[in-house]
């Protein structure tokens, strides 16, 4: 994990309702909803954060995850990400989340002004009644952006060669809403890696955020991933030396990029004013610059979607938040 991450420690915090086994939280017996609320978590000076989570649900369970900032000492609001639950049964997020010192901006969380220099998370589990199974919620992480901007680390391996074997899927093949499940598909991809394969619309569908209508809520889709029992969470990365890190180890990563102009990224379908994921599946040095291989979803046909961009570019027109899946 990157020093811009932080797993939470659910031994930790207080109970209602609910019991810690094994380092994760459940309902007790006899209780259809519980209350977890953690300490205060002091951190590094921070602008945004974005959280994730691990959890197992289904039709009639679900989980609630919120946060609070602290900054200049004074606390927000409790900011909620919606009732989570497996296969698309979700409330979605909620609009209109702000107050005087945050705004939640579906699965960002802004500072409004300044920064801040801690927080609090409260989960709540829900299920239909006792006879129900409990969900089961095995732990939260927060992705920060921290006041000092990224750390500019040298890469300098001109003999790296990395290609991992991702499958390559086309989001257009799903017409009716194809232009709208960049993300899906790149989890669908990344899932396949891993040798799971889903049908594009099966993630779609499981993943859509009903309170927005999107499929590209970036906290849902790693949840979605985590349900089908992968390990996976949202990380805010700063250069090319740690991505390579990741790719070392087998591991692609989603990546979120936003494009205005398509001299932005040489070799793109098309721009991405609105923001786009592609999955980063190799790295390599050629003719006197790094160049990554993207799984690009935006391709018409699925033989184009694997792409050769700019290290150089990439890195200014991605924000730095990747979803990290692995087995």
């Amino acid at each position: 994990m990157g020093k811009n991450l932080l797993a939470g420690n659910l031994s930790k915090g207080i109970c209602e309702n609910l019991k810690c086994v094994e380092g994760q939280l459940i309902l007790e017996d006899q209780q259809n909803h519980g209350i977890y609320e953690s300490e205060v978590i002091e951190v590094n000076p921070f602008t945004n954060l974005v959280m994730s989570w691990r959890s197992k649900t289904h039709e009639n369970a679900s989980v609630e995850i919120w946060v609070k900032i602290r900054t200049e000492g004074r606390w927000s609001s409790w900011f909620s990400y919606g009732k989570w639950s497996d296969q698309g049964n979700n409330t979605g997020s909620f609009s209109g989340q702000k107050d005087i010192l945050a705004t939640l901006d579906v699965d960002l969380l802004l500072v409004n002004r300044g920064h801040a220099d801690a927080c609090a998370v409260r989960v709540e589990l829900f299920r239909k009644d006792i006879e129900t199974p409990t969900p089961v919620f095995e732990n939260y992480y927060m992705a920060f952006k921290p006041v000092e901007g990224c750390v500019k680390v040298p890469f300098v391996d001109k003999a790296v060669d990395i290609h991992l074997k991702v499958q390559a899927y086309s989001q257009l093949d799903i017409p009716e809403i194809g232009n709208k499940i960049c993300s899906p598909t790149c989890v669908s991809m990344v899932m396949a890696y891993y040798g799971l394969e889903k049908q594009i619309t099966d993630t779609a569908k499981g993943v859509i955020d009903n309170g927005t209508g999107i499929y590209g809520n970036w906290s849902y889709n790693v949840a979605y991933a985590n349900e089908r029992g992968f390990r996976s969470h949202v990380e805010r990365l700063e250069n090319l030396h740690e991505i390579s890190l990741y790719l070392k180890e087998g591991i692609p990563l989603i990546a979120s990029i936003k494009t205005r102009d398509l001299g932005a990224l040489q070799g793109a379908y098309q721009t991405y004013p609105s923001g786009h994921l592609v999955v980063i599946t190799g790295l390599f040095y050629k003719e006197g610059q790094y160049y990554f291989r993207v799984n690009d979803p935006a391709a018409n046909t699925s033989d184009k979607v694997p792409r050769e961009y700019l290290v150089e570019e990439f890195l200014n027109v991605w924000n730095g938040i990747v979803y990290v899946i692995r087995r």
